[in-house]
C-alpha cells in the first residue's frame, strides 16, 4: 500500500508541474499576442492622429490692420492694441468666414503671448471646431456667429479643424500661427 501511495504522490506532483508549465506557456503566449496588437503596423500607423502643432514657418510676418499685400489666405486683423502697459500683450481681433466646407482666410497670424479675439461666421451649415494643443473647441451655428477669446501662449502653427466634418484630412481646416517675438 505504501508503494501505491508513493506512485499517487508522484502522479499528483507530475500533474501539478504539467499544469503550472502549461499556464506559464499560455500566459507568455497571451502577453506576446497582446503586445503584437498594441504595436502599430503600417496600416494602423496611417490611422494614428496627425500632429496638430507644427513649427512656425521661417519668414512668418505678423500682419497689422494697415498691412498691404497680404496673401489672400492670411487674415488681416481688424484691430490691434495693447492690453495694458508696454510689457503687456497685444489684443488682436480677427474675423473668419466658413462656407462650403472651407475657412477663409485660413491663416490667423499673431505673436506668441498675444490675446486673440476671433469671430467665426458660418454662411451655410453649423460647424464644430477643435484645436487640441491650445485646448480650444467652439461651435458656429448655421448662418450665425461665434466670438471667443484666448491667449496664444506658445509659438507654433496650430491646425484647427471640424471633427464632425471628417477631421483635418477632409476639412474645413485653418491655422492659428503664434510667431515668436
Amino acid at each position: 500500500m505504501s508503494q501505491y501511495r508513493t506512485w499517487i504522490r508522484i502522479g499528483i506532483v507530475a500533474a501539478v508541474i504539467v499544469v503550472v508549465a502549461g499556464a506559464l506557456v499560455a500566459s507568455r503566449w497571451l502577453l506576446s499576442r497582446q503586445s503584437d496588437t498594441n504595436t502599430p503596423d503600417s496600416a494602423a500607423r496611417q490611422n494614428l492622429p496627425k500632429p496638430t502643432r507644427e513649427e512656425v514657418p521661417v519668414g512668418t510676418v505678423v500682419p497689422e490692420p494697415t498691412s498691404t499685400g497680404l496673401p489672400a489666405d492670411v487674415a488681416q486683423p481688424q484691430d490691434v492694441k495693447r492690453s495694458g502697459n508696454e510689457s503687456s500683450p497685444y489684443l488682436r481681433t480677427f474675423k473668419v468666414t466658413v462656407a462650403n466646407g472651407a475657412v477663409s482666410p485660413a491663416n490667423i497670424v499673431a505673436y506668441a503671448g498675444d490675446i486673440l479675439t476671433l469671430t467665426f461666421e458660418s454662411k451655410d451649415q453649423a460647424y464644430a471646431f477643435a484645436q487640441p494643443d491650445l485646448g480650444l473647441a467652439w461651435q458656429v451655428p448655421a448662418g450665425g456667429f461665434k466670438t471667443f477669446q484666448f491667449q496664444a501662449a506658445a509659438p507654433g502653427k496650430y491646425i484647427y479643424y471640424c471633427p464632425s466634418c471628417g477631421g483635418p484630412d477632409r476639412g474645413p481646416v485653418g491655422y492659428i500661427v503664434a510667431a515668436p517675438k
